[in-house]
C-alpha cells in the first residue's frame, strides 16, 4: 500500500513539473518590436531561444508573440519597450504554445510566459 501511495504522489509531482516546463527561453537585448494590426506584437531578441515548440517556425526563430487583447500582453509590451529603450538585458521564457497570428508572414509564434529585465 505504501508503494502505491508513493507512486501516486510521485506521479502527481512529475505531472506538476511537466505542466510548468517552458519551451523557449532566451536572454539578450530586445532588438525589434513589431506591432501588427491591433491584436499582436512581436519581440525579437539579440539571441535565439534555447528551444521551441513544434508549432513555431524556424524562420522566426528569435521572435516571441504578445497578445495585446490581454492585460498581461499589454504589460509585457510596455516593459519590453522600456527595456529596449534603456538597452537592458532581458530574459524571456515562452509558454510552450503558439499564437496563431493570422499573418501569412509570421504564422504561429510562441507566446511569452515570463518577461524579466536583468
Amino acid at each position: 500500500m505504501r508503494n502505491i501511495i508513493t507512486a501516486a504522489l510521485l506521479g502527481l509531482g512529475l505531472t506538476g513539473l511537466a505542466a510548468t516546463a517552458h519551451a523557449g527561453s532566451a536572454t539578450g537585448t530586445v532588438t525589434t518590436i513589431d506591432i501588427e494590426g491591433t491584436r499582436f506584437a512581436f519581440l525579437r531578441l539579440s539571441t535565439s531561444p534555447s528551444s521551441r515548440p513544434a508549432c513555431h517556425p524556424n524562420l522566426q526563430q528569435s521572435a516571441f508573440a504578445i497578445d495585446l487583447d490581454t492585460s498581461k500582453g499589454r504589460a509585457i509590451l510596455s516593459v519590453a519597450t522600456s527595456a529596449m529603450l534603456a538597452g537592458k538585458t532581458v530574459e524571456i521564457i515562452g509558454n510552450n504554445a503558439c499564437i496563431d497570428t493570422g499573418s501569412t508572414g509570421l504564422g504561429n509564434i510562441e507566446s511569452i510566459d515570463r518577461f524579466t529585465i536583468r
